[in-house]
């Protein structure tokens, strides 16, 4: 069976928030009451601290994994500071036959989201060797979640090192409450 952009996004939130409840920690996804919430899509609490975080999750089952953002050609992306206000997670959704999908988890903290897209969108929009025409839609390779670097292309692009040092895979313990 193939999803649409939107049946795989919320089977991401659903991924993540069973996830979380794994950990012990209490789930609203914000779309439920809302229909597609304001930069976050999940709301946590932990019944033993009494707090709460919101978590934003991007899905997707390609190794470009969609912000949601545009970015000017220059690479400029209007009020990221406000459109990024909590952790994300990033969910690689890989088909595991008709009815079935793995998923791997990538969380970043609020300044890891911020640092990753601003310095691959800069890469992208002003260190290829081409003229962007049009606004780009922003988009995170799993490499890079992974802290791994895009390799030099000689004639296209110089080489992109990963804003993250450690990969950000199953880091659970960035969800602090």
């Amino acid at each position: 069976m193939t999803l649409t952009v939107n049946q795989l996004g919320r089977l991401g939130e659903t991924a993540v928030a069973l996830e979380l409840m794994k950990r012990g920690y209490d789930v609203v996804n914000l779309n439920d009451s809302i229909k597609n919430y304001q930069h976050a899509d999940l709301l946590c609490a932990s019944s033993i601290s009494g707090k709460t975080t919101l978590i934003q999750v991007k899905t997707g089952s390609t190794m470009n994994i969609q912000c949601g953002l545009t970015s000017t050609p220059d690479g400029v992306i209007d009020d990221l500071d406000g459109k990024v206000v909590c952790p994300w997670v990033f969910v690689h959704a890989t088909p595991q036959g008709k009815d079935d999908y793995s998923f791997e988890f990538f969380i970043l903290t609020r300044d890891e989201v911020l640092d990753l897209i601003k310095s691959s969108n800069d890469w992208y929009a002003n260190q290829w060797s081409r003229k962007l025409k049009h606004d780009i839609r922003v988009g995170v390779d799993v490499k890079w979640l992974d802290a791994k670097g895009s390799s030099d292309s000689p004639g296209l692009h110089p080489a992109y090192t990963s804003s993250l040092t450690v990969s950000s895979k199953n880091r659970w313990d960035k969800i602090s409450l």
